[in-house]
């Protein structure tokens, strides 16, 4: 019998590398399953979409797939990027990272096929974070940059800004970059406590505070590192000598 998705605990923490942590991974992991499965039945029935890997296993023909998902409603469409987008999210918090990639890419291709800027931007939002697990920290930062212009004085997008400097914070955090990362981070907690939304400001104040945590580190290190760095000197008497008239 399958659990019930809702059934399942795909809640998360933030470690103190800010890095999502499954509280329950084995039932994370059944989630990835149970949306590989629906995917699979929602997207394809037709069998030249598929094709055979050398191994046996089935493959997508992503050109088949994307003209059998030009037949799909609207709605349809809607509710695979929201299964693709939280296959992204699990795969990627389990540390399955080229899965998170595809699934999240999927996600967008569909999103931009509806013409849903708000599903677009949060894929996007989403798939900056999978490069940024990656390490590659150029094609964050470019996806940052264009979402930060995207989201600022648009409405239907405003409400991602919050979560773009965030993740701009986790990605400075993550090259250590500390000074940046709290800047990122206090931007992202004002907003956040403009909004009153308490779980986010929460995650929001623990970010600050790891962030400034490592920053002392960071001064305590360097003033530790000066110091024995330093010449010693030496007064010109032995404070043994004694003095003679």
């Amino acid at each position: 019998m399958t659990t019930p998705p809702s059934a399942l605990d795909t809640s998360f923490y933030f470690d103190e590398r800010l890095r999502e942590v499954a509280n329950t991974p084995d039932d994370m992991r059944q989630a990835v399953k149970q949306l590989q499965a629906e995917l699979s039945d929602s997207s394809v029935h037709d069998s030249s979409t598929h094709n055979s890997s050398a191994d046996g296993n089935s493959v997508h023909d992503s050109s088949s797939h994307d003209n059998s998902a030009n037949g799909n409603s609207a709605e349809d469409l809607a509710h695979q990027v929201r299964l693709y987008g939280l296959l992204g999210v699990y795969s990627r918090i389990l540390g399955n990272l080229s899965q998170a990639q595809a699934a999240l890419t999927r996600a967008i291709a569909l999103s931009q096929e509806l013409g849903d800027e708000r599903l677009k931007t949060l894929n996007q939002l989403r798939l900056a974070n999978v490069y940024q697990w990656q390490h590659k920290y150029s094609l964050c930062d470019r996806l940052f940059v264009d979402l930060v212009s995207r989201c600022i004085g648009e409405p239907p997008l405003e409400l991602f800004l919050d979560g773009v400097y965030f993740q701009m914070g986790q990605s400075k955090f993550d090259q250590e970059r500390y000074q940046e990362a709290q800047r990122y981070f206090e931007r992202s907690l004002s907003i956040r406590t403009e909004r009153g939304d308490r779980n986010l400001i929460q995650i929001g104040q623990y970010a600050l505070n790891i962030t400034r945590k490592r920053l002392r580190q960071v001064a305590a290190a360097e003033k530790a590192s000066a110091s024995f760095k330093a010449p010693k000197r030496y007064s010109d008497r032995s404070p043994l000598s004694t003095r003679t008239a």
